[in-house]
């Protein structure tokens, strides 16, 4: 395609997509059934990426860009194949759908992180909690007879009391407080 048409075929999917937002904008939802058949190009790779850095998931990213669900994971599939290409050097360039899948992982790492941020500087401990929960369920369960041992992966019955003092112990370890070697009297433990 020469840069001329390929101008020209933009505009077109510039006007059809302009008519879906219209429409949107009316409506007050995105219709999925309406799609556009754009090209992947530089300009919808970066709209991609704005609507992901502002938290938006995959489908309410390709729906707003008018792309059926069927044509963006295809472009991300071909995006994985000719990244892990590019990546062993078998390719000197990333094609379109490539920098789509690299584009919009840092776009979802970039909320991500800025997520995490907000939740950790928060004064909610109460967030803070269920964050650790949703995070580390292993050792921040709401059950406080189970633990999950870390050497072996299963899950012990024990009382909350042996869980904290377990928690804390291997917590003034790591942290020099107590050395390595020395650990505390198990039968002081409780439990």
């Amino acid at each position: 395609m020469t840069p001329e048409n390929r101008a020209k075929a933009y505009k077109e999917e510039n006007e059809q997509l302009a008519q879906l937002r219209a429409q949107e904008e009316v409506t007050g939802f995105i219709r999925s059934s309406v799609t556009v058949n754009r090209t992947l190009c530089e300009d919808l790779i970066a709209e991609f990426a704005a609507s992901m850095a502002k938290g938006n998931f995959n489908q309410i990213s390709y729906k707003r860009a008018g792309i059926s669900q069927g044509q963006f994971y295809s472009w991300m599939r071909k995006g994985k194949k000719d990244h892990d290409r590019f990546e062993r050097g078998l390719e000197e360039k990333l094609s379109l759908e490539g920098q789509l899948m690299v584009v919009l992982g840092v776009a979802e790492g970039a909320i991500h992180t800025a997520l995490l941020e907000d939740i950790l500087s928060c004064d909610d401990p109460k967030l803070k909690l269920e964050f650790m929960r949703l995070r580390w369920p292993h050792l921040y369960s709401k059950n406080p007879s189970a633990h999950i041992d870390d050497d072996t992966g299963k899950e012990e019955k024990v009382s909350g009391f042996d869980v904290l003092v377990r928690k804390l112990s291997e917590y003034a370890m790591n942290n020099g407080l107590i050395p390595k070697d020395e650990k505390p009297d198990e039968d002081k433990g409780g439990g």
